[in-house]
């Protein structure tokens, strides 16, 4: 049995230029797949402070306003009955941007998968070249 002649030489080399190209469109459908799953985590938490925001300016107007007068009729001041329910709305306001900005931080727009699959098949196609 005999190894490949010199004559099959081009036919292999269109081969395995044929897988590459097969290889890397495999690839770069993974990497798109991976850019569409960050793209809808970031809108996800897009949604979450779009959210936040209504909720802040539905609830702040009715809410500051029972609130200021609640104080008031325990017996503080107009200003620093304001004051406080500013402070308080201003701490709901904080927690709900903490937590938008922590699910969008962990959405990723990087193909990971992706980039490592193609380091790895550069590494096998450099390791066979130089065999």
């Amino acid at each position: 049995m005999t190894g490949p002649s010199l004559r099959d030489a081009p036919h292999l080399l269109l081969d395995a230029l044929d897988k590459g190209q097969d290889l890397l469109r495999a690839e770069l459908r993974l990497a798109r797949a991976e850019v569409t799953q960050g793209l809808e985590q970031m809108g996800k938490g897009a949604a979450l402070y779009a959210a936040a925001g209504l909720f802040g300016l539905t609830a702040l107007h009715a809410l500051a306003a029972t609130a200021v007068l609640g104080l008031m009729a325990l017996g503080l001041g107009a200003l620093a009955s304001a004051a406080i329910v500013t402070l308080v709305l201003l701490a709901v306001a904080a927690i709900l941007a903490l937590t938008a900005r922590s699910r969008l931080k962990n959405a990723s727009l990087t193909p990971k998968r992706s980039l490592r699959g193609l380091r790895a098949d550069l590494t096998t196609a450099k390791e066979a070249a130089h065999v």
